[in-house]
């Protein structure tokens, strides 16, 4: 089981912090609680700050990963420049790295035929299936209805009849590079529906592009 701490809680906000504040924080803690335990409980109180050099140690390998500045627009202007059939290729290759089986392009399932214009990939992984919404990706602006026609093909596919491929948890994402506006931000969030965007698209395409 991994251990994910609340995202407004202490150890959360930290995670999400240059890994150096909690190593700081965790090396202030030591030090203090040392410094005040008697000379036989000096070694516990050096030990309090541990869960936040564990803390630390996680922000690290997650920044580690995230992509600069540079690659992210690196990427972006690529992604700008090729046709759509080669942004398909890198997304099925980066999908597959992750582990993901691409069950349809288009044509889709029959289920989602009627959403065609918002769905470009159907994928499967452990059980779940995602949806994928990324043709637009060049537009300028993603606003709500990108949104609402995404969860409308999620939706169908959640009800689907047994036997129709869909017997799994059904998830959604959406690729754009453009503006998204804050009340799609707002419907992505409620619905849970992910989006990638600049960065995301620099650490999903990474070796790809």
């Amino acid at each position: 089981m991994k251990f994910a701490p609340a995202k407004n809680s202490l150890f959360g906000i930290l995670l999400r912090k240059h890994w150096g504040a909690a190593a700081c924080l965790g090396v202030a803690i030591s030090a203090g609680a040392a410094a005040l335990m008697p000379s036989n409980l000096k070694l516990v109180g050096a030990l309090m700050g541990l869960p936040l050099f564990v803390i630390s140690a996680m922000a690290a390998r997650i920044q580690w990963r995230l992509p600069s500045p540079e690659q992210i627009e690196r990427t972006s202007a690529a992604l700008h420049t090729v046709p759509w059939t080669q942004a398909q290729d890198w997304l099925i290759k980066a999908f597959e790295r992750d582990g993901y089986t691409v069950m349809a392009t288009r044509p889709l399932p029959a289920v989602l035929r009627p959403h065609e214009a918002s769905v470009d990939f159907c994928l499967q992984r452990q059980g779940r299936t995602m949806l994928v919404s990324a043709r637009k990706f060049k537009s300028a602006r993603t606003g709500v209805d990108a949104i609402t026609a995404l969860q409308a093909a999620r939706d169908a596919a959640a009800n689907a009849p047994d036997g129709a491929g869909f017997d799994g948890p059904v998830d959604a994402l959406i690729v754009c590079l453009g503006e998204f506006s804050d009340p799609a931000a707002k419907l992505a969030t409620a619905q849970r529906i992910a989006v990638w965007r600049g960065p995301e698209l620099a650490l999903a395409l990474r070796g790809f592009v």
